[in-house]
């Protein structure tokens, strides 16, 4: 009898043991077996030190510029106009900053996320969102870019009557203009590479060819970088000493570095757009977000002129485009236009 009941019990504690892990398997299973862009655009709470991309905005977000000594983040809501910000340091609800007109098809903003001028069907408009005054732009007036330090505004302005124009740059009210370069061409992308040089794009009207030109501001004249390139995307370092870029080949879109001194391109046998990647703030690494298969990985690139390293950070189903550095956070920040959120992906291993 106590033999049976040993046998018993035996039995009873092996289908327990057998129930628990049918259990434990079961949930593994179906964590498993959940799609990877469920985990990676998961509610994840957040900490600091944890790793992989976690969510930081419940809306879409649109031009995002990172103001790094407050650890705060500012976009755009197309659909509604308004201007927010979300704190790095307690990602929570976005705050309200400004808001202006909805549709907004460019945003310019200066560096220290206090001034924009935003492109709306087609005109432009200066607004200070620390003071909330606003001012209507001249059509005349295209493609504006602040300086590093906020205080001048580069722009081409161009008169379609006489077909003629400048590139110039003023303050950021528009007052106190100079003219830099004369042109007869409409298309320029204008950025600033440095406290007085400008990095001009022009595409050519009849063969849609892009050349870039660097000038200084304070003498004018243009310096011919790269001539004749298809599809051309830059992205400068913040020191202005180096320069990536991207442009199609035969293969496709591929990526190069310039080497200014020498005015030599080196090919970094990576397909990828330029305006998917980010510098350091000591323009001394690049990360990309290089497509394969319609979804991005992340690459950190180093050494950029001579022997350049790949080292995979992270991989997911997202199109990151507009990445920003954080040097206090070491992380990166980008819109996954598959989502339209605002992503945080942390490099601290």
């Amino acid at each position: 009898m106590k033999k049976t009941l040993k046998f018993l019990l035996f039995l009873f504690i092996i289908a327990l043991l057998s129930l628990g892990a049918s259990v434990l398997w079961s949930r593994n299973k179906d964590a498993d077996s959940a799609p990877v862009s469920a985990r990676f655009n998961g509610t994840a709470e957040y900490t600091p030190a944890q790793k992989g991309s976690i969510a930081i905005t419940t809306e879409t977000a649109g031009f995002p510029m990172l103001i790094e000594s407050k650890q705060e983040i500012r976009y755009y809501h197309s659909r509604t106009g308004e201007i927010k910000s979300v704190d790095l340091k307690k990602p929570g609800k976005a705050k309200l900053v400004a808001k202006i007109k909805p549709q907004a098809t460019q945003i310019s903003w200066s560096p220290d996320g206090t001034e924009i001028i935003a492109t709306v069907g087609g005109s432009n408009t200066y607004v200070n969102l620390a003071t909330g005054v606003s001012k209507q732009l001249a059509k005349t007036i295209i493609n504006p870019s602040f300086s590093h330090d906020s205080n001048q505004v580069a722009y081409l302005y161009f008169n379609d009557t006489t077909g003629t124009g400048t590139i110039s740059i003023a303050d950021s009210q528009f007052k106190n203009f100079k003219n830099i370069v004369k042109t007869r061409l409409k298309n320029w992308e204008i950025q600033w590479n440095g406290p007085r040089r400008l990095s001009l794009i022009a595409t050519s009207a009849e063969t849609t060819m892009d050349s870039l030109y660097s000038t200084d501001t304070t003498d004018g004249g243009l310096d011919l970088l790269l001539d004749s390139k298809s599809s051309l995307k830059t992205n400068w370092a913040p020191d202005g000493k180096s320069l990536l870029y991207s442009r199609k080949t035969r293969k496709g879109i591929e990526l190069f570095a310039l080497d200014l001194d020498n005015r030599q391109s080196i090919p970094l046998g990576l397909s990828g757009t330029a305006n998917k990647c980010a510098w350091t703030s000591d323009s001394s690494t690049l990360y990309c977000a290089i497509t394969k298969d319609k979804d991005d990985s992340f690459i950190k690139i180093s050494e950029v002129k001579s022997e350049t390293l790949f080292t995979p950070v992270e991989s997911g189903f997202v199109d990151a485009r507009d990445l920003v550095y954080s040097p206090i956070r070491n992380a990166l920040i980008f819109t996954n236009f598959k989502d339209g959120r605002l992503y945080e992906l942390s490099l601290s291993r």
